[in-house]
């Protein structure tokens, strides 16, 4: 379940003299199954933003659409009721709501309003709350003969329990012991990655902040503000990133974006500062968004113009842009995933790679490298002077290199189905090949030279076999992330026959190569 705010806004009381703007042209993505952590000082929008991402608030501007469903200013709420039972919020103090005499009814209030199976939920939550240290008896209980932590820890659960695919926790910690500090955040942490549950923490905790989160997103009123601001957003921002880098070489900062919106006309000196704060920790690119027209090419210039000891600025339009019935074609994307990969440490190029989307061509060069050194591998297990060892060497190491060629696209899938990738190629051009392989093995049972011209034959065939292979995966798997961004999925079955067919065409054109 994935969540974009595109260029939202919010304004409190919007028409009377307290008029407020909380956030202002917000745009951002949540994928699901990542770990977001919402930082910043109180009073930069925090709890606002999370309330518009199960629509408890409607954007006064802009759109936010929640798993295909685009919520305005004039969606109704009839429609918001599915939304709001699949992105769960545990307030600030939720001990503070609890009202029932006892956690099994506790437990049953949220879900019968959504007509949920309760034995299911109530089950959920008996297995969450034994996580958390609760007695067997725990259901019977009355919450408000507990602790304070003990009816916090209530209070989460019961959101938990109605299985939610995004699960939003405002300073979930707040006043807990560190025992159950530790409890709550590792079980949240185990939901994440075990269900694919998408987290967004609120918090003060930069501990909480490092240790837990995939991505951290910082929320500030405005570097624009006056001085006093300007210095508590810098300190926070680095003390973080200090923290970051605490925690070791994983989870440090390895690259910053700087993004500026394209309809400005500078860059502020206050972001000039923040600019030096941050470089010292990783390379700083500048991303101009929004970029189209006259107006980002001379903010570039200007840029430019400062010499900033920064290692590119980029303009970026991220998507196309329609203007009456012309469309202005998406830009930037590429050259920014290049120009990232250039400046991240060798070790961590990988993981960059897995986790990005935009730059497929990248992916299939890298997946090419590593499969050259299964190749390698593949031409010596030819020479294996054992008669029919080859397949029973060869098809594991096959399976290894499609999983490595699965994770570099950033695909997850079990070897059964990595082995029938490779089974399904069996009657196509692999019939031939084969026939080869019994002509080669019965050369083994030779001695001597014999031995020898076998596994040379042998070791050619392996070789070719799992270079079809491994090329007509990485070329499939490359036209399936294509498909893929224009919004089309394939079922295994159609991935089979595309793989059939890609890898028969491979060997012929080898072929006709060879004949030539």
């Amino acid at each position: 379940m994935s969540i974009q705010f595109n260029q939202v806004s919010y304004i409190y009381q919007q028409g009377t003299p307290y008029e407020f703007e909380a956030i202002k042209n917000v745009s951002l993505t949540l994928e699901q199954g990542k770990y977001y952590a919402i930082i910043g000082q109180t009073g930069s929008g925090k709890s606002t933003l999370i309330q518009h991402l199960n629509a408890l608030l409607k954007p006064t501007t802009g759109s936010v659409n929640i798993n295909g469903l685009e919520v305005t200013n004039k969606t109704k709420d009839k429609h918001l009721r599915h939304i709001r039972k699949e992105v769960g919020i545990v307030f600030q103090f939720p001990e503070s709501q609890l009202f029932e005499d006892s956690v099994e009814k506790e437990i049953e209030f949220g879900p019968k309003n959504f007509n949920m199976n309760l034995k299911n939920v109530k089950d959920k939550a008996f297995q969450l709350l034994l996580e958390l240290g609760f007695s067997r008896n725990v259901m019977s209980s009355s919450p408000f003969q507990m602790s304070g932590g003990q009816m916090r820890k209530i209070a989460i659960v019961s959101i938990l329990a109605m299985d939610p695919q995004v699960i939003i926790l405002d300073e979930p910690t707040a006043g807990l012991d560190p025992n159950s500090k530790h409890q709550v955040m590792s079980l949240i942490k185990k939901i994440q990655i075990e269900e694919n549950k998408t987290i967004i923490l609120v918090s003060h905790d930069m501990d909480d902040v490092a240790r837990y989160s995939d991505e951290v997103l910082y929320d500030t009123q405005g570097l624009e503000l006056n001085s006093q601001n300007q210095r508590e957003v810098l300190t926070e921002i680095t003390t973080l990133l200090k923290d970051l880098k605490r925690q070791g070489e994983k989870d440090r900062i390895h690259l910053v974006y700087y993004c500026i919106n394209s309809n400005g006309s500078r860059i502020e000196d206050s972001e000039i500062s923040l600019i030096n704060s941050l470089k010292q920790f990783a390379p700083v690119i500048i991303v101009l968004t929004q970029s189209l027209g006259e107006n980002s090419e001379k903010l570039k210039e200007y840029i430019q113009d400062l010499k900033l000891d920064v290692a590119d600025v980029i303009e970026i339009l991220a998507k196309p842009y329609r203007i009456n019935d012309m469309v202005i074609e998406e830009k930037g994307l590429k050259e920014l995933m290049t120009k990232s990969f250039e400046l991240l440490d060798e070790e961590i190029k990988n993981s960059f790679i897995n986790a990005q989307h935009v730059d497929i061509d990248l992916k299939a060069k890298t997946a090419r490298r590593w499969a050259k050194r299964y190749i390698k591998t593949a031409f010596g297990i030819g020479f294996v002077p054992i008669p029919f060892s080859d397949a029973s060497i060869l098809v594991p190491m096959q399976i290894g290199m499609i999983a490595h060629i699965n994770s570099i696209f950033g695909i997850s899938m079990d070897k059964q189905r990595v082995a029938s990738i490779i089974a399904a190629i069996g009657g196509t051009g692999g019939a031939t090949f084969a026939g080869r392989f019994i002509v080669t093995n019965a050369l083994k049972f030779i001695p001597g030279i014999g031995s020898l011209a076998g596994g040379l034959i042998s070791a050619a065939t392996a070789s070719i076999m799992t270079t079809a292979l491994a090329m007509s995966y990485i070329e499939v798997l490359s036209y399936i992330a294509k498909r893929e961004k224009l919004g089309i999925n394939m079922d295994f079955s159609e991935i089979e026959k595309l793989m059939q067919k890609t890898y028969t065409e491979y060997l012929k054109n080898r072929k006709k190569k060879d004949d030539e």
